[in-house]
């Protein structure tokens, strides 16, 4: 038996898979772009450097999207795990993140990824969602 249509049908499964891929692409960005914001406010600021080396990279491939929230100075994994790092005159005075993610300090970058975590990966659900529902009208 012979099905009619199995050409449109894989051009319309093609549209929808870039559809969906280009929704998550933008998701990830957007939830890399929140997560260098909300960490770059808890931060501790001496001189500026730190923030200052903070940056996204992206690496997309066929069906992997990778966002990495970097900051690229010799003494930045040291100042993010340190227990014992004390607190210069300028960072004494910065205040809590106006996003509710806390005072300034060490894990400045894991700890506001571990709080919004489960929001981000719901973000991405409701973007395939729309990419989805978008699709097939």
């Amino acid at each position: 038996m012979a099905v009619r249509g199995g050409a449109v049908i894989r051009r319309r499964m093609k549209i929808i898979q870039r559809n969906v891929r280009d929704a998550v692409s933008k998701q990830m960005d957007d939830i890399a772009d929140d997560l260098l914001l909300r960490s770059n406010l808890l931060c501790k600021i001496d001189e500026g450097d730190l923030i200052g080396s903070s940056g996204i990279a992206h690496r997309n491939s066929r069906d992997t999207f990778i966002r990495v929230v970097y900051y690229d100075t010799p003494y930045a994994e040291r100042q993010h795990e340190c227990t014992e790092m004390g607190n210069g005159p300028k960072t004494a005075l910065r205040p809590a993140s106006p996003l509710g993610d806390g005072k300034p300090g060490r894990k400045w970058l894991s700890r506001p990824y571990k709080r919004h975590e489960s929001r981000y990966i719901k973000e991405i659900g409701k973007a395939v969602q729309t990419a989805l529902r978008e699709s097939v009208r």
